[in-house]
């Protein structure tokens, strides 16, 4: 009896050890949109309803507050742990300075939802919150709240659904909107390549960002998934792959190459893995165990390690180790090197491989995501592509070694 009891601790050992993300309980079934953490262990997380939840110790206990609200709410985001801003459907923003113990009501009405918020913390504080129809809306703070919302035209009639800041503030939306503003107040419209929504956009560095999207199957439209990366502050956005089509709704990296992307189905019922992590800055991403099949909307870190997602049905996840099994340690990709010349080029391009050790598979896509040809090499050091037949433009080279993925920028001239 004793060797049984024996057993069963080692297997929940090996089955605590296995774990990537743990359930929390929400004491909701409401669905989540947002999640935010001011500091490790005050968390907000928002959604159907007029939903808002709260925790003050990292996760493990959520309390409901009274948000005076019952339309859904779509994004928070936290100034310190009591200043918190909330916007949702029909131009609603409220706002609390306590904590969550009271909300003032600070909506614009109309149609319009409001479908993120940010605020950035220099002095005047400035926010900005952006929805359907291309709407944006600029704020300053003070310590006793918010000031009357100010509309900012953005050119667009395209949906917004995600808006960040780094060097440069970024908006994404509708049909592969992208929009990028260098003196807060003037958006110009970027080219993304591609004709599906985007809904979240994110920046770990100056100039590298990610943006993630897609359409969900209707009639006899077919499910995609877009993911778009940038290295020169947006003026350049290709695609990059993670193998399947469900559509992501929200990106967040914790470093400038680690990243993590959930998504799921219109229905809220995912029918495969539905977060993804890269440690490469996107050539790759890894299909995380969720433990849930329920759609994810949000994902959220409060470190290197300590990650929160929400979605349908009241889920929140959580993980204390990146979303990663301890038992297994993370690969390390191969540091290969390629290099492409000449670039630009008009009627071939040479691919030097520095490591040429294995079977490589070379594809090369246009900007709407199109495969325009793919070529097996074998263990070569120089591999040879005939490009003379394509069009003038820019194209994206992809380059396979076994489950490594290397993209490359190519223009064609």
């Amino acid at each position: 009896m004793k060797r049984f009891y024996l057993l069963l601790f080692a297997l929940f050992l090996i089955n605590v050890a296995n774990a990537q993300w743990t359930a929390l309980n929400s004491g909701t079934t409401q669905n989540l949109h947002a999640v935010y953490f001011p500091d490790a262990n005050t968390g907000y997380a928002v959604g159907a309803s007029g939903t808002i939840l709260k925790t003050g110790d990292g996760g493990a206990h959520w309390i409901t507050l009274n948000s005076g609200t019952t339309v859904t709410l779509n994004s928070v985001f936290c100034v310190d742990d009591n200043t918190v801003y909330v916007v949702g459907q029909a131009g609603t923003i409220i706002l609390t300075i306590d904590g969550g113990n009271i909300w003032t009501d600070l909506s614009v009405g109309g149609t319009n939802a409001f479908n993120s918020i940010i605020y950035l913390s220099f002095s005047p504080g400035i926010g900005y919150i952006v929805g359907q129809n291309g709407t944006m809306y600029y704020f300053s703070h003070s310590g006793s709240g918010g000031t009357d919302p100010t509309l900012d035209p953005t050119g667009t009639t395209n949906s917004l659904n995600s808006v960040c800041f780094s060097a440069a503030g970024y908006a994404v939306g509708g049909s592969g909107t992208i929009l990028k503003s260098t003196d807060l107040f003037t958006w110009t419209a970027l080219l993304s390549g591609t004709p599906y929504d985007l809904y979240s956009v994110y920046f770990p560095t100056a100039d590298t960002g990610y943006a993630v999207g897609g359409n969900a199957a209707f009639g006899t439209i077919k499910q995609h998934q877009i993911i778009l990366k940038t290295t020169d502050g947006g003026t350049f956005w290709y695609p990059l792959s993670s193998g399947t089509t469900i559509p992501l709704y929200s990106v967040y990296f914790t470093t400038a190459n680690t990243g993590y992307a959930v998504g799921g189905t219109s229905s809220g019922i995912s029918q495969s893995q539905i977060i993804y992590k890269t440690i490469d800055g996107g050539a790759t991403w890894t299909s995380l165990s969720s433990g849930t099949n329920n759609s994810l909307l949000s994902v959220y870190f409060t470190g290197a390690k300590v990650g929160f997602a929400v979605g349908y049905g009241g889920t929140i996840l959580k993980t204390t180790n990146g979303g990663a099994s301890t038992a297994i340690k993370e690969n390390t990709l191969p540091k290969s090197t390629y290099t492409l010349s000449p670039n630009p080029s008009s009627g071939k391009v040479i691919i030097i491989n520095n490591n040429p050790s294995k079977e490589s598979t070379v594809s090369i896509f246009n900007m709407t995501g199109q495969q325009m040809m793919s070529q097996k090499f074998n263990k070569q050091e120089e591999m040879e592509l005939n490009i003379s037949q394509f069009l003038k433009g820019i194209y994206i080279v992809k380059i396979q070694v076994d489950n490594e993925i290397v993209n490359k920028q190519l223009v064609i001239r």
